[in-house]
């Protein structure tokens, strides 16, 4: 599946939370860590906190083959600091079973923050194909994946048929005035 999912990178929020808790999870998986371990490397220290003294410093690692899988109200965004963005990690968007979009670093893609500093980067994501998703699957193949603040955002409300009618219907109208306002005028 290609990538209809966009992601732009962001210097890391001010702000950490704790991840939730995910419902499935497959290989070793260090749910809201606050210590770097073997190959889990904790994303903050970039931003400069110190998860040795700082118990707010949560993360979650994934080691070599391993996945974790999230679920969520009904979504249209989401975003997760993302710790040393590899090419091999996968973020998949769910809606029940159904994997609805896609994500995997390519190397045209612009990694802003995380490039600047050779670490850590908000990674926020949208255009999420279908627009909707209920679940997210995180995964490596190999090495490690280590993300935090993981959150989504509610998705975008069209304007309701009926709403999108008068308001074209009040357009229309105007245009029509305006025209005879302007046929008045040249008489």
């Amino acid at each position: 599946m290609a990538n209809a999912a966009t992601v732009q990178f962001f210097d890391l929020p001010d702000t950490r939370i704790m991840n939730p808790v995910a419902v499935t999870t497959s290989g070793t998986v260090r749910q809201n860590a606050t210590r770097t371990w073997s190959w889990y490397s904790n994303p903050w220290p970039t931003a400069g906190v110190d998860p040795n003294k700082d118990p707010t410093a949560w993360f979650t690692g994934l080691g070599p083959n391993s996945s974790a899988t999230y679920a969520f109200d009904l979504s249209g965004g989401a975003s997760f600091v993302w710790g040393t963005p590899d090419f091999y990690n996968r973020v998949e968007f769910l809606l029940g079973d159904t994997v609805v979009d896609s994500f995997q670093l390519t190397a045209s893609d612009n990694l802003g923050p995380a490039s600047r500093r050779r670490g850590a980067a908000l990674a926020v994501f949208s255009d999420i194909a279908g627009g909707v998703f209920d679940g997210m699957r995180l995964s490596t193949p190999r090495m490690s994946f280590e993300f935090a603040n993981l959150t989504t955002t509610a998705p975008i409300a069209p304007i309701p048929l009926p709403a999108g009618g008068v308001l074209l219907l009040t357009a229309l109208g105007g245009l029509a005035i305006a025209r005879k306002r302007k046929k008045d005028a040249q008489a």
